[in-house]
């Protein structure tokens, strides 16, 4: 049995690990530094000799494993797109043949960090630990002096990691606020004030596909505030077009040219013959939200149908249960819901009985199990009675099994043998036990850094073996530590100073900001500033209000016209807004039209244009949304069926056919989530399979080893 022990910045702590063969095994769990989240697909390369041995992917649990044969010397790297990689090296030369038996075991964590740019990750090429074989303690020790040095190295590489994540945030909080002050200077048509605002923002993040946008969107508006048009000839043209449509009846675009009139001028002509194209257009209005209504509830009692079929057919009761209930209250008269809330009742009492046989029957061998596995260790802890009373426990419980008995009989030859070497025995477990009570309470002292309690009961093992080197070297390394925490203590003390300093002159300069008491703002930034000149934020802050100042100036010069702009936009988007509710979409449409005109950054125009264009062509798209629900419905009738048959790669074929078909539908997309889940974990108890059987062959070996000594007697 072989332990390995250390504590390594970034790559996590190497705890005891037990070997099952004759090999190093490696195993441990990859994180996330900032968050602690386990990585899954994280590749674990090894390197024998400088050439590439094996690699592994890490699991949904972030866990690895590898074996390293003894006799080379091994680089172990962690890689994942997005972190940063580092690595370890491990030499296992040197380890002589009998040391080698039931081979050593290392748990090693590894913590990534998230990659940003602009940071020197060169330090990380280097092994972050080292470790060989140290022939006075029989284990695998670290090269302390060397860890030393890359905990240093690690500490500058933190700073500059946190520094480049302090700056990306604030130039990230510019860049919003920003493109903040651009959204309001346009909803107020401040095209100018909009175009400074976003062309700010490029600056700070150039080629930004929203901010260009926008800056685009922000200029269109400044263009067209110069194309306005003759009001009495445009109005003039409308009525005359107007009328022939109205003769003609072609009501619809009759009524939306009248509209358009009316935009240009307030007139009672056109308002007169609108009041008779609408009595007209009412009753086919009326029926058509009739329909819309009576189908859009068919449609939520099939969809929560739907729904509460799929959960009942994976067992997901309470789901089915709620979504039954959904439909019984859009549609109380109908049966079939009633039917399967019945049906749940009935599958959750049999599920319950199911598992109440299940959980006796694992009673009864974890029973058996605990009382096996206690009277195994008094049995290696020559505790005959203890051990007796356990295997006749466990054989009260199960009597047909055979191995408590072979135990007891073996225990009545052992406690024979045991009597004479009893007393000589004891002397020198209480020896051997007084020392690793020492060494365990300066260990459990030295892991929570309580350093005078680990100095006390390392010297207490001193004195009991004054012989052992490991006492004297953490004696030594608590040393150190102390010295290193009154140094580290020391510094952190003056950066706070300074960073209380600088939060409380930021802090006044930013009340005055939000004051708009600019000349203090000033002054505090510029104090801020002395302190950390390296920060931007206080000269940023300083140029900001240098510029809003400007732009309140400019600001007053624009008000009139912007007041102007706003009242013809209002007036067309009311008389759109009228024809839409009317469902008079020509109308509408050209309404819309001459408010986005007049206001081409405005989005609601566009939308409305946009769900007009949507209702024209819904005719058209009835018969193709038919034709696709018959096919999706096959899809699912088939992927149904497949599914029940646990067929599961066709049904899972299937499912993604109807997804494919109807992107926007749920229920396909549950049924893949559970298809991959359950296909997922067919893989997974296939692996836990063959890890177990692996697990089971390793545990034979030692049994067949501890066999064998214990026939020679070797204790």
């Amino acid at each position: 049995m072989h332990y390995a022990c250390i504590l390594l910045v970034l790559c996590g702590l190497w705890l005891p690990g037990l070997a099952q063969v004759d090999n190093v095994m490696v195993y441990g769990t990859v994180k996330d530094m900032s968050t602690a989240k386990k990585l899954d697909g994280v590749t674990i390369i090894v390197f024998k000799n400088g050439s590439k041995l094996v690699e592994v992917v890490t699991n949904a649990s972030g866990k690895y494993e590898v074996n390293l044969d003894y006799g080379a010397s091994y680089k172990v790297e962690c890689s994942r797109s997005g972190f940063v990689g580092k690595n370890i090296s491990i030499d296992t030369r040197n380890v002589p043949e009998e040391e080698r038996l039931g081979g050593h075991g290392m748990n090693i964590d590894f913590t990534m960090m998230v990659e940003l740019q602009g940071v020197d990750y060169s330090v990380l090429m280097e092994p972050f630990g080292m470790a060989n074989y140290i022939k006075a303690s029989g284990n695998f020790e670290w090269d302390m002096e060397y860890t030393s040095r890359m905990r240093d190295a690690q500490a500058r590489l933190l700073k500059e990691y946190e520094d480049r994540k302090k700056r990306e945030a604030n130039a990230e909080a510019e860049f919003a606020k920003l493109m903040q002050q651009g959204d309001a200077a346009m909803t107020s048509s401040d095209f100018k004030k909009a175009v400074d605002s976003f062309s700010s923002a490029l600056e700070l993040k150039p080629g930004d596909a929203i901010a260009t946008a926008k800056l685009s969107d922000a200029r269109m508006g400044l263009d067209a505030q110069d194309g306005a048009k003759k009001i009495e000839e445009q109005y003039a043209a409308l009525i005359k077009e107007a009328d022939q449509l109205f003769t003609k009846k072609e009501y619809e675009a009759s009524k939306a040219k009248y509209d358009e009139a009316i935009d240009v001028k307030d007139d009672n002509y056109p308002k007169q013959r609108i009041k008779e194209i609408d009595v007209i257009l009412a009753d086919l209005a009326k029926k058509a939200e009739e329909e819309r209504l009576a189908k859009e509830l068919q449609e939520k009692y099939q969809a929560a149908v739907t729904a509460a079929d799929a959960a009942f057919n994976t067992g997901k009761w309470d789901q089915a249960e709620a979504k039954y209930n959904e439909a019984l209250g859009l549609k109380a008269a109908e049966k079939y819901p009633k039917d399967q809330l019945a049906a749940i009742v009935k599958k959750r009492e049999e599920e319950a009985k199911l598992a109440e046989e299940e959980r006796l029957a694992k009673e009864l061998q974890e029973k058996y199990q605990t009382a096996i596995s206690a009277a195994d260790v008094a049995f290696k802890a020559s505790n005959w009675e203890v051990a007796i009373g356990k295997y006749n426990e466990a054989s009260g419980l199960k009597p047909e099994e055979s191995y408590p008995k072979d135990q007891l009989a073996a225990i009545e030859v052992k406690k024979k043998e045991a009597a004479d070497q009893a007393e000589a025995d004891r002397l020198a477990r209480e020896l051997d036990a007084q020392y690793q009570a020492a060494i365990d309470a300066g260990d459990a002292a030295f892991k929570s850094a309580e350093y005078e309690g680990a100095t006390t009961s390392y010297n207490t093992a001193l004195e009991l073996k004054p012989s052992e080197r490991y006492p004297k070297d953490q004696l030594a390394a608590i040393q150190k530590k102390l010295d290193e925490l009154a140094l580290k203590e020391e510094e952190d003390r003056k950066a706070r100073e300074l960073n209380e300093q600088y939060d409380a002159a930021i802090a006044a300069a930013d009340a005055s900001f939000g004051k708009e008491d600019w000349e203090r703002a000033i002054e505090d930034y510029n104090k801020a500033g002395a302190l950390k000149p390296a920060e931007a934020y206080p000269k940023d802050q300083v140029n900001l209000i240098r510029t809003m100042q400007d732009e309140q100036a400019r600001a007053a010069d624009e008000e009139k016209r912007l007041r102007e702009l706003e009242e013809r936009y209002q007036s067309a988007i009311e008389v759109a807004d009228k024809a839409f509710k009317k469902e008079d979409w020509e109308g509408a449409r050209t309404a819309y039209t001459d408010a986005s005109g007049i206001k081409p950054a405005e989005q609601y125009p566009k939308d409305q244009l946009d769900v007009i264009q949507l209702r024209l062509k819904e005719a058209e798209e009835r018969k193709r949304q038919e034709e696709l629900d018959a096919t999706y419905q096959a899809l699912i009738k088939d992927a149904d069926a497949a599914f029940k048959g646990s067929e599961w790669k066709m049904a899972l074929s299937k499912y993604k056919d109807a997804s494919g078909v109807k992107p926007e539908e749920a229920y396909p997309k549950e049924r893949i989530s559970e298809l991959d889940a359950l296909l997922l974990e067919l893989e997974r108890q296939a692996e836990e399979e063959r890890k177990q059987k692996e697990l089971q062959a390793r545990y034979d070996a030692l049994i067949a080893k501890a066999d064998q000594s214990f026939d020679k007697e070797e204790w």
